[in-house]
């Protein structure tokens, strides 16, 4: 019904955002990825959209990247995963890094996201790979990692050895990340920033 909705940001919570398009303020839901882009209040922005419509309700999921959408399209056409996890799987993780470990077949990056255990992140791989191709998943991922998503990744997995989860800390990342790509500081600045809490 909406590809996308083009307007100011009015305001942000966890997890979604308030957009106002011509003075109608649609609220959507976004990944941390999504959130981390679009956090500044009173920027004009355009979000690519998702309208998940049941009985008793209708969700409006927001994207900042349609590559990130197309991602959020394909997992929930996975049986057993409905759009809330398919944007906490978004959330889990950069989309690079997603993208690799389903084509590698890879279940441990999508195991360690909260909420997903080893048997779903099989299924998941399984049933994409079974039905999509690997295009589908290429995003910027044959050339390699860029210096900034390898930050990201090392940055993840030191703060995750310290027994903060992936989930709660990537927000947290990919804003520091925003500054330098030394994972030292950004492992230093999220730190700050959760005793800061």
């Amino acid at each position: 019904m909406y590809a996308y909705l083009k307007g100011t940001i009015e305001s942000v919570a966890e997890g979604s955002v308030v957009l106002d398009v011509g003075g109608v303020g649609y609220q959507l839901y976004v990944s941390s990825n999504t959130l981390s882009c679009v956090s500044a209040l009173g920027e004009k922005c355009k979000l690519f959209t998702y309208l998940h419509v049941k009985e008793d309700e209708m969700t409006l999921y927001g994207f900042y990247a349609e590559a990130e959408k197309h991602f959020f399209l394909k997992l929930i056409e996975v049986s057993g995963i409905g759009p809330k996890m398919a944007l906490n799987i978004l959330s889990g993780a950069p989309l690079q890094v997603l993208s690799a470990s389903i084509i590698s077949g890879d279940t441990s990056t999508l195991s360690s996201i909260k909420g997903i255990g080893k048997k779903t992140a099989q299924r998941i791989i399984l049933e994409l790979k079974e039905n999509c191709s690997e295009d589908d998943f290429a995003i910027n991922v044959s050339g390699g990692l860029s210096e900034n998503d390898q930050s990201v990744i090392d940055s993840l997995d030191i703060l995750e050895g310290m027994g903060v989860p992936r989930s709660e800390c990537y927000s947290a990342v990919m804003k520091a990340r925003e500054f330098t790509s030394d994972v030292t500081e950004i492992v230093r600045s999220v730190l700050v920033g959760m005793n800061n809490k």
